[in-house]
């Protein structure tokens, strides 16, 4: 079980880097086409060998500790943040792999109008993983 668990927290580690990153690219790098260009090809790098395997990771070893433990509602709501955050996180990759895509095609306007959704992903990313790290916390300490 520690075994699993230290696992867990790798991935989320790992996963919670991968965000920062995002982050990063989003508010450092400049906003013009060639720039939105080189970032989404990055992005879906990062996003398909990295940010994607680590979700995957977090996600099957949190529902197998979640799987050992009797359900409190510090737990449920581990498990609704945690989902939240895996589910916005899909959905993000599954944009920015199209995002990429249209680049390829110079399609910039698209870049340009996905924006305020990504970064609504993002949020709602960075805000299930709080929610879900600082439950586990409070619960390991309790």
């Amino acid at each position: 079980m520690v075994g699993l668990l230290v696992l867990h927290l790798l991935a989320v580690g790992v996963w919670a880097a991968c965000v920062a990153i995002d982050v990063a690219f989003a508010r450092i790098l400049p906003n013009d086409g060639a720039s939105l260009a080189a970032t989404a090809r990055l992005h879906r790098v990062v996003d398909l060998a990295i940010e994607a395997p680590a979700v995957l990771v977090a996600a099957v070893t949190g529902a197998a500790l979640l799987s050992t433990v009797s359900w409190t509602p510090l737990l449920v709501l581990k498990a609704v943040a945690g989902g939240i955050a895996i589910s916005a996180n899909l959905l993000g990759t599954f944009i920015a792999s199209q995002r990429a895509r249209a680049t390829e095609h110079g399609e910039h306007t698209a870049l340009a109008a996905e924006d305020g959704l990504q970064q609504t992903l993002r949020s709602l990313v960075v805000g299930g993983m709080a929610v879900a790290v600082t439950s586990g916390i409070v619960h390991a300490l309790s």
